[in-house]
């Protein structure tokens, strides 16, 4: 009879966790970064000192911002030039998936972008080298998942799923997460709850996958809030949170939200913001759903199931009231007759997802139709 798995990778967890790569004694490093987290947490004198003791290490890719495949072909090539034994990634969902696209060019270096990214095709590694996913947002669970975006952009769009990326180590420091900016505390812990919610309803899912989605979600609810108003163990609770999310859409998928985000990409809305805007209307839409049912009553809803739905839907929004996060995008300043006129392609693009067949509720045409309207002026 088919069986479930679940796999992950392996942590190193807690405050000064930074310093595991002390352990890269008489090992190549090659470091991806986020320049403006390096520079905010100083943290290049702490990594020389750290690594004194590596056979060498370089700075092989500093990318500001999202990774396109034009961005990425410098870095791919220092990479194979340096010859890693390690690769270490410090930053965000973009920092690590740029890592993750150099470890893969670096291992089959005779790869084309059309061979990398055919999902769950990706030859066997040789094994030159192994990755450090160190996490400085709470929200992606990229140090824990087996996907890359490596160029959101229409003309080059490219994603790679593939178990070969996933990285060797993930680090979770507290410290690193002390003087996140609240938007990125916001934005990045509504990603992460929109990983949790939408895992939680993946038809395939098996039980262990759906636990930790509904643990991840319900750490995310009691947390995020706190974490974004200063409390650093809220702050810690949420890194965990957030990669156990990661977690859970590496067992299973992303939810329909994701589907539907594509007008943050088309109008510059940072990606946690559009899946704060997507989660209400989704989880309006696709009622009723035992896994919402779990999660209301695990953050302390009562009474039936419709009456529980509710309270939860409502709690969400007020999540983002609290932060100041817009509920739409007409809030959010997307001009409407441009948004209007995108609508169709857009439902065709969804329509045509095949992530689609794995969610909980099948939307249909009209579904979309009347999500869209939602996710522009709000359901309520």
């Amino acid at each position: 009879m088919p069986y479930g798995t679940f796999g992950t990778t392996q942590y190193k967890i807690g405050s000064g966790a930074l310093d595991c790569l002390a352990e890269l004694k008489g090992e190549r490093v090659g470091l991806v970064v986020d320049t403006g987290i390096m520079g905010a947490l100083d943290l290049e004198p702490r990594i020389a000192e750290l690594l004194e003791d590596a056979e060498a290490y370089e700075y092989l890719c500093t990318i500001p911002g999202e990774p396109t495949r034009e961005l990425l072909e410098g870095p791919i090539k220092a990479c194979q030039e340096f010859e890693p034994t390690w690769l270490v990634a410090i930053g965000g969902g973009a920092t690590m998936d740029s890592a993750k696209v150099l470890w893969l060019f670096y291992e089959l270096p005779h790869y084309t972008w059309e061979q990398a990214c055919q999902l769950f095709a990706v030859d066997p590694f040789p094994g030159k080298c192994k990755m450090i996913a160190v996490a400085t947002t709470s929200g992606t669970g990229s140090e824990t998942t087996c996907c890359a975006m490596a160029d959101k952009t229409a003309e080059h769009f490219a994603m790679i799923l593939a178990p070969q990326v996933r990285p060797t180590y993930a680090v979770l420091d507290y410290d690193l997460l002390q003087s996140l900016p609240k938007s990125v505390i916001a934005f990045s812990g509504m990603d992460a709850l929109s990983h949790a919610v939408g895992a939680s309803t993946i038809t395939w899912a098996n039980e262990l996958t759906r636990t930790v989605a509904i643990a991840a979600a319900t750490a995310t609810i009691e947390n995020l809030v706190d974490s974004y108003n200063g409390d650093q163990g809220a702050r810690q609770r949420m890194a965990v949170a957030a990669t156990l999310a990661g977690q859970a859409i590496d067992n299973s998928n992303c939810g329909l939200a994701h589907s539907v985000d594509q007008p943050g990409g088309e109008f510059r809305i940072p990606h946690g913001l559009a899946q704060a805007i997507g989660v209400p209307p989704v989880m309006e839409l696709s009622r009723p759903q035992p896994a919402y049912v779990r999660l209301a009553h695990q953050v302390g809803f009562s009474g039936g199931d419709e009456e529980v739905t509710d309270a939860l839907i409502e709690k969400i929004r007020q999540m983002c009231r609290d932060m100041d996060v817009p509920l739409c995008y007409k809030d959010a300043g997307v001009d409407e007759g441009t948004y209007m006129a995108r609508v169709p392609a857009w439902i065709e693009e969804t329509l045509a997802n095949p992530s689609l067949d794995s969610h909980g509720y099948k939307a249909t045409r009209e579904d979309l139709e009347k999500l869209y309207r939602d996710l522009y002026y709000g359901i309520g």
